[in-house]
């Protein structure tokens, strides 16, 4: 069975709204407190900024924002990781892996 190529730009979508769902479900009480002395909601805060900026990159014909947010979402994820190091929080591996895949593809959608 073949892949249904045509889905792309959809799923595209669904994981660009996806991670800003989850960083609100999961983080939305800790980035509401305002804390810019702590350094754990400074990544979070950055991280919910900066999905959104991957978002709002979808709409633009050019790549650089999407690219610079993925490389920054998987940068900052990278360090919310290693800050919860004690406990591992295996949900930042989710926006790790979408701060590479858009980092890597931009709004480019393969149709080979």
């Amino acid at each position: 069975m073949k892949p249904v190529k045509s889905l792309m730009p959809f799923t595209k979508w669904l994981l660009r709204i996806s991670i800003i769902l989850f960083l609100y479900f999961m983080y939305f009480d800790t980035i509401i407190e305002f804390n810019f002395k702590n350094i754990e909601y400074l990544t979070l805060f950055a991280l919910s900024v900066f999905s959104i900026l991957l978002f709002i990159g979808g709409f633009s014909k050019n790549n650089s924002l999407t690219v610079v947010s993925g490389l920054l979402i998987f940068i900052l994820s990278i360090v919310k990781f290693v800050l919860s190091m004690p406990t591992i929080d295996a949900s930042m591996i989710f926006c790790i892996v979408l701060g590479l895949y858009f980092m890597s593809s931009g709004n480019y959608y393969y149709y080979k």
